[in-house]
């Protein structure tokens, strides 16, 4: 026994129907995918704050030297101090004043003292800051430190054939 049957228009038609909308269900939800992909990669390279610390290749690089510097600090005895005000002005600049120490406690008076500075969510932002000594170990500069958040700070000290060197952490927060 056979059966046979037709297949009517509207029947037809709706078949039709929804071929194209499943059809256009696929396309747009991998178009949507397509999109978003998009939309990540622009974020991932365009934003600064997927940045890498500055120099940080060539600093592992010299992981051995910059140990023996550290070290070499370290056996200097100084000490320091810091203290980031907060803005002054409306661009966002703040004095940074450093005050040094030697290992009694004396001023020290470097020939050169300077901080560079970046911020964590930032680094491709580094700041360089020379300092000025106003007073024996008192060093003092205005920096563009705009953001809050945590800051890293290089400072480096030079006096004669002393050499220090630091890296330190602070949170700068807006009062």
């Amino acid at each position: 026994m056979q059966i046979t049957g037709t297949i009517d228009e509207s029947a037809e038609q709706a078949e039709r129907k929804s071929r194209w909308i499943w059809s256009g269900m696929i396309v747009g939800l991998l178009s949507l995918q397509i999109f978003c992909c998009m939309i990540a990669f622009f974020l991932a390279t365009t934003s600064t704050s997927m940045a890498v610390i500055p120099d940080y290749h060539q600093k592992a690089l010299n992981w051995d030297e910059t140990r023996n510097e550290q070290q070499t600090s370290e056996l200097l005895g100084w000490k320091k101090s810091i203290d980031v005000s907060e803005p002054i002005d409306v661009y966002g600049n703040r004095t940074v004043t450093v005050w040094l120490n030697d290992s009694t406690s004396a001023p020290v008076s470097a020939d050169h003292v300077s901080l560079k500075a970046y911020r964590h969510a930032n680094a491709a932002q580094l700041i360089s800051i020379p300092l000025e000594e106003i007073a024996p170990g008192t060093y003092q500069a205005q920096a563009e430190i705009m953001k809050a958040g945590l800051w890293q700070f290089e400072l480096q000290a030079n006096r004669e054939s002393d050499s220090y060197v630091e890296s330190f952490t602070l949170d700068i927060a807006t009062r």
